[in-house]
């Protein structure tokens, strides 16, 4: 266990990014289940964790994809 989740940081920023998580979960189920961020939220999901700690993964999911697209110069591109 890596420790409690940190509140740290710009609360709008934390904001935004948990609603775009909770926007492809929910839409994630009937229009893009292959999406990636989906995908990573099943596999929480199975590992036990609770809707929110989960949905809290998919944030930092997503931010580290946003960041590696800006550091790469890459658009997001679905397999």
């Amino acid at each position: 266990m890596k420790g409690a989740i940190s509140k740290r940081g710009n609360k709008y920023a934390r904001y935004i990014l948990f609603n775009c998580s909770q926007m492809v979960v929910k839409l994630g189920a009937s229009n893009y289940p292959e999406h990636p961020v989906y995908i990573y939220y099943q596999s929480k999901k199975a590992e036990g964790k609770h809707y929110y700690e989960s949905l809290t993964a998919c944030s930092t999911k997503i931010l580290r994809m946003l960041y590696s697209m800006c550091k790469n110069n890459k658009q997001f591109l679905e397999n």
